[in-house]
C-alpha cells in the first residue's frame, strides 16, 4: 500500500508564505512541514510501502526534498501540469495508472496526521474507508459528512450539507483496497476529469465519493478522534500552529 498525497496547490490563502514554496513545505512552527510529517508518518510509523506526491506549483521544490530524502527510493513525485487551472480530481488523474495497480490511502497535503489516525483507518475491513471525525457543529468551511446509522456508509460529503443530519467531518484522507474497488475510483475520477464539461475538473476530491455512492458503490465513514490531525487553511491558522509547535 502506497500514500498518494495531492501537494500541487500553491494555498493563496496563506499569502506570501507561499510565493516560492508549494502549501505542503510551509514551515509548521517546529521545523518539520506537512509533507515532512507525512512521509515520517506513513513510511517510519505506520510502514506503508512508499509515497507519491503530486505536485503543482514550485514543483521543483518537493523534488529536491524527495531526491534528498533518506527514504528517497521510496518516495516519488508526478507533477499535474493543469495545476493552476484544475482541482484535486485532475491530480489524482495524473496518477490513475499507479492508483490502478495497488491499494492506497489518499490525503491532502495540506494536512498533517498522527499516525493512530492512519492505523485506526487500516484497521477498519473496507474496500473504499473516509477517516471522518465526529462533530456536532462543523466550522463553515470543513467538509461535512452524513452517514446511515445502521450501515456506517457514507450517505452524502461536502461544505453545504443541512447541520441537523450531519455525522461530522471528513479528515482529508481515504483508503481504498482491492482491485474492485480501485477501478470504480479511477473510472470515477475519469469521469470527472476527461468529461466535456470544464467545470468538473475544478471540483474537490470529495464530490467522487458522492458520485460512488449515488452509484450503489459503499464508502464506509471510520470515525477517528479529535485532535489526530489538523489542517492549516489561512493565515491565522498558520500562525497558531507556529506558536503552539515553535514553543
Amino acid at each position: 500500500m502506497r500514500c498518494i498525497v495531492l501537494a500541487a496547490g500553491r494555498g493563496t490563502r496563506l499569502g506570501d508564505e507561499t510565493t516560492d514554496l508549494p502549501k505542503c513545505l510551509v514551515d509548521l512552527g517546529d521545523g518539520t512541514s506537512f509533507l515532512s510529517r507525512l512521509i515520517a508518518v506513513m513510511l517510519d510509523e505506520v510502514g506503508l510501502a512508499g509515497l507519491v506526491a503530486v505536485t503543482g506549483h514550485r514543483t521543483e521544490r518537493v523534488e529536491a526534498l524527495v531526491a534528498g530524502h533518506r527514504h528517497a527510493e521510496r518516495l516519488a513525485t508526478a507533477f499535474n501540469p493543469d495545476y493552476a487551472s484544475s482541482g484535486p480530481i485532475v491530480s489524482i488523474a495524473v496518477v490513475r495508472d499507479r492508483l490502478l495497480a495497488e491499494d492506497f490511502v489518499l490525503c491532502n497535503g495540506d494536512t498533517a496526521y498522527a499516525a493512530s489516525l492512519v492505523r485506526r483507518l487500516l484497521a477498519v475491513d473496507a474496500p473504499l474507508a473516509l477517516a471522518v471525525e465526529r462533530k456536532a457543529e462543523p466550522a463553515p468551511d470543513e467538509v461535512m459528512v452524513r452517514v446511515d446509522p445502521r450501515t456506517s456508509h457514507l450517505l452524502e460529503v461536502g461544505k453545504r450539507l443541512a447541520s441537523a443530519d450531519v455525522h461530522g467531518v471528513s479528515t482529508g484522507m481515504l483508503a481504498v483496497r482491492g482491485a474492485e474497488a480501485r477501478a470504480a475510483f479511477v473510472e470515477m475520477v475519469m469521469r470527472y476529469a476527461d468529461g466535456s464539461d470544464a467545470s468538473l475538473r475544478q471540483r474537490v476530491w470529495h464530490d467522487l465519493l458522492n458520485g460512488l455512492t449515488a452509484d450503489g458503490v459503499p464508502v464506509s465513514a471510520v470515525t477517528v478522534e479529535p485532535g489526530t490531525w489538523r489542517e492549516v487553511d489561512t493565515v491565522e491558522e498558520l500562525r497558531a500552529s507556529r506558536e503552539e509547535l515553535g514553543g
